[in-house]
């Protein structure tokens, strides 16, 4: 038995779809419009609004952000 996300195929299919969930430019436009100077939001905060925007789990929105390099692993 493989450990989740462990097989090269799947871990493809994961990107694959967080890709078509979560599209890069439509992340960055996001995060600009809620991170907007005098708005101070925590991580989990940030992780929060966007995955609620994009109706996905806060654990999927964390790790995008993180493989976008949007934030600190």
């Amino acid at each position: 038995m493989s450990s989740i996300g462990a097989d090269g195929q799947e871990i493809g299919l994961n990107a694959f779809a967080a890709a078509l969930l979560m599209p890069h430019d439509f992340i960055v436009e996001y995060v600009a419009r809620v991170t907007k100077p005098g708005v101070v939001l925590s991580r989990d905060e940030l992780i929060a609004e966007l995955a609620s925007g994009f109706d996905v789990s806060t654990e999927a929105m964390g790790y995008r952000l993180i493989n976008l390099g949007i934030l600190a692993a």
